[in-house]
């Protein structure tokens, strides 16, 4: 989805390191939370980008804000499903990650640096079926 905005500059290259260096990992998201996500606040880099929130496999984990995918990621879980509004599609793929335990984990870069972008005259994209 493109509703989101970057606050201010950021660098993306110890969690690029992270998702080369590491092969539990799959998923960085850099954005905010989706409502309800669960986990463990754990330190990945040495630097203070380094502390992320390690996800449990409940809730949205798997979504369209902004984050870096590592290939294992969707050769482990698959692709997005298609011609699927985005709530659906997340859901989806939040699914497949929950009962595939096996799989690389996602983490949450702390603290992210988006803002959700609200718009009164368009709905929200989320809600745009393709």
């Amino acid at each position: 989805m493109d509703d989101w905005i970057c606050t201010e500059e950021i660098d993306l290259t110890p969690w690029a390191q992270l998702l080369m260096e590491r092969e539990d990992v799959g998923i960085v998201r850099l954005g905010p939370p989706h409502p309800f996500m669960r986990g463990s606040i754990e330190i990945y880099t040495t630097n203070w980008q380094g502390w992320a929130l390690k996800l449990e496999r409940f809730g949205l984990c798997v979504g369209h804000r902004p984050e870096l995918f590592h290939k294992r990621f969707t050769d482990f879980y698959g692709m997005w499903d298609e011609n699927l509004n985005a709530c659906e599609t997340e859901r989806l793929a939040s699914v497949r990650y929950a009962n595939m335990p096996g799989g690389p984990s996602i983490v949450m870069a702390l603290p992210h640096k988006f803002f959700h972008r609200h718009s009164d005259v368009v709905p929200s994209l989320s809600e745009i079926e393709p």
